[in-house]
């Protein structure tokens, strides 16, 4: 699963000079030790920049959650105003995407399509095990590629 840095910035854009940023606010990693039995997480909380349309505080933030133990691999995800939290991503099978003239063969396509709001109003997440969010869909049909 794709790596983020703290304060690591992620931008998008839709293609006519409008921009949207998310930063990485907190990546944390832990092992733990439990006998014989070993286990570790990985999480990046993301915060999009400058929202104006957050109701609610947590309307922008998501986040990228990995664990690894003795049950098993474990990865969810959120991301601001996507009406899906906590999409448990070890559950989807991968598919093949072009995105942005590049060829992805790890891509999860996540689709909120009949739940979004005006709170939650991304209704598609293209999101690649290797490179993270690749590009997302607002209730628009506006399509917001990642840059970078």
């Amino acid at each position: 699963m794709a790596c983020f840095r703290n304060y690591e910035q992620i931008n998008f854009t839709d293609g006519s000079n409008h921009f949207r940023s998310y930063v990485v606010a907190l990546r944390s990693k832990s092992y733990q030790r439990d006998g014989d039995d070993y286990s570790e997480y990985t999480s990046a909380v993301f915060q999009q920049l400058n929202d104006t349309a957050a109701y609610f505080e947590e309307d922008s933030r998501g986040q990228l959650y990995i664990f690894k133990g003795a049950t098993g691999f474990q990865v969810s995800f959120s991301w601001p105003h996507f009406p899906l939290k906590g999409v448990p991503l070890t559950s989807l099978v991968p598919t093949t995407a072009t995105i942005g003239g590049i060829n992805y063969s790890d891509v999860f396509i996540l689709n909120g399509t009949g739940l979004t709001d005006l709170r939650n109003y991304i209704k598609k997440i293209w999101y690649s095990k290797s490179r993270g969010i690749l590009q997302f869909e607002d209730t628009a049909g506006v399509i917001w590629n990642r840059t970078i």
